[in-house]
């Protein structure tokens, strides 16, 4: 089927106001935390790559928009949990990156079909985005507070040989710098159906001194992605760690004591 002509809301910003990522390097200078894999595109996704990613692509100049609200997905798939977020909270900016081209161009159509405008979605690594929310943090005029209220990475793949672990997306250097990223009360939210990969999302969660268990509810506001359901159908465990950041590094929260280490399992199923 031929593409559509016209391009709705969602994809009507300036495209000399995008790009952000398109010459920027891959993460954070390590290897890829993605396996490459392959997919059929049809004319309608190549349209959809060709024409829709540029326009809703984050700002270069200012990937945040100087948006009081902002949530940053890393590794969205097919974009099911970002659209829904974004569709139930239109004050939040989603900003979502993507690598694998197949997911994308869904992603990208139903973005369009939706007709939501406050979704911007990165075609490369999510690492740029929360660096640069990093370096919002740590400039001068950031006070060491961060653009982001959340982030997250739900199901990442999890690099099960151990020669591998230093391509999983979530250690303690990931950890560290969602923690500078946030601002104080923000959320990070992790998923994985890989036990083991679960257990060093933990140990590097609780690391970091700045996160906090943040309880209930039992799992992050989401719907059942792609690769949920194939966890469960395949009779695996889906393991969700939600933690949120301190407003002050040095202090105790509320109900803990100084020495206590976060748990990131604390309330949770």
């Amino acid at each position: 089927m031929d593409a559509p002509p016209t391009v709705g809301p969602a994809t009507s910003a300036r495209s000399d106001d995008r790009g952000f990522g398109a010459d920027q390097p891959v993460g954070d200078g390590t290897r890829p935390s993605w396996h490459a894999r392959s997919g059929r595109l049809t004319a309608r996704k190549r349209w959809a790559l060709d024409e829709l990613a540029a326009r809703v692509a984050p700002r270069r100049a200012d990937p945040f928009e100087g948006r009081p609200r902002v949530a940053l997905e890393i590794g969205g798939g097919t974009g099911e949990a970002a659209l829904a977020l974004a569709a139930t909270q239109p004050a939040l900016l989603v900003l979502v990156a993507e690598v694998h081209k197949a997911s994308l161009a869904r992603l990208l159509l139903d973005l369009e079909a939706a007709q939501l405008d406050n979704v911007r979605v990165l075609a490369g690594d999510g690492r740029t985005l929360l660096a640069a929310a990093e370096a919002v943090a740590t400039a001068p005029e950031g006070a060491g507070v961060g653009p982001l209220e959340l982030v997250r990475a739900f199901f990442p793949d999890p690099w099960p040989k151990r020669r591998h672990h230093d391509r999983r997306l979530v250690d303690e250097r990931f950890v560290r710098a969602a923690a500078s990223a946030l601002r104080p009360d923000g959320l990070l939210e992790l998923a994985t159906d890989d036990a083991a990969y679960a257990a060093a999302m933990t140990a590097a969660i609780r690391a970091e001194t700045r996160f906090v268990p943040a309880g209930p509810p039992a799992r992050a506001d989401r719907p059942a992605t792609y690769y949920e359901r194939r966890a469960t159908d395949a009779g695996r465990t889906v393991h969700d760690l939600r933690v949120r950041r301190r407003h002050d590094p040095g202090a105790p929260t509320a109900g803990t004591t100084r020495s206590t280490t976060p748990d990131p399992d604390k309330g949770h199923a």
